[in-house]
């Protein structure tokens, strides 16, 4: 008698080959899967790298980096914007409410921004960078202007002749004869005009429409030229 035995397709598979290949499918999801990861922390080094390169350098950094070192060893109370290099002097601390006259302290903060100005400034000015060796400086970016300007709060005076235009023009002046003292008035920009100067924009532009505070304040804004 002869005996015929049929055998599926599956029934031709052994248990140790189907453990083989799954064996083998597993390596190579993981051999992919560790590629694609070196793939992907080389292209992020790359582009770190290039805009690492391609970043701009800020002209003002060495100049903001040092007068914000200064101000943090002092304790000061002035805010400084990283992106704009404005710097922000509260009025309460610097006068009475509602005057222009300044408060001793606030003349002694001022003589304070003078003097840390004065240790960086002639890196800035035209005909002054020959003289000095300016390492934070190295694009030879010059200042044309340092506007002080003059910031009130919505609340309006109780003079008729005498609004908040007028008290912010007061103050900013009033800050200008401190600040511009001991040589810095005679910086001038590549033109020959002096790189000082003084204005008021009064309630026109308030920081915060709720709160007064923060809308009191002098601002010191400084103008580029390459």
């Amino acid at each position: 008698m002869i005996i015929i035995r049929r055998y599926s397709k599956k029934s031709d598979q052994r248990p140790e080959d189907t453990e083989n290949y799954l064996v083998s499918s597993s390596d190579l999801m993981i051999g992919l899967l560790f590629i694609f990861v070196i793939l992907v922390v080389v292209l992020t080094t790359k582009i770190a790298d290039i805009e690492t390169t391609q970043k701009p350098t800020d002209p003002m950094g060495g100049l903001m980096n040092h007068f914000e070192a200064k101000a943090r060893q002092r304790g000061s109370s002035i805010k400084i914007d990283p992106k704009t290099g404005v710097i922000t002097l509260h009025s309460d601390g610097l006068f009475e409410t509602g005057k222009s006259t300044l408060k001793p302290e606030g003349i002694q903060e001022i003589l304070n921004i003078r003097k840390d100005l004065s240790e960086v400034m002639p890196c800035y000015i035209t005909y002054e960078q020959e003289k000095n060796d300016c390492l934070q400086n190295p694009e030879k970016v010059t200042i044309e202007t340092v506007f002080i300007e003059g910031h009130t709060d919505s609340q309006p005076m109780n003079h008729p002749l005498y609004n908040n235009w007028h008290l912010g023009l007061d103050r900013a002046r009033a800050v200008h004869q401190v600040l511009a003292g001991d040589g810095l008035s005679e910086y001038k920009n590549e033109r020959g005009q002096p790189i000082f100067g003084f204005s008021s924009y009064g309630d026109e532009r308030l920081k915060d429409p709720i709160r007064d505070e923060p809308n009191r304040r002098v601002e010191l804004c400084n103008g580029l030229m390459n």
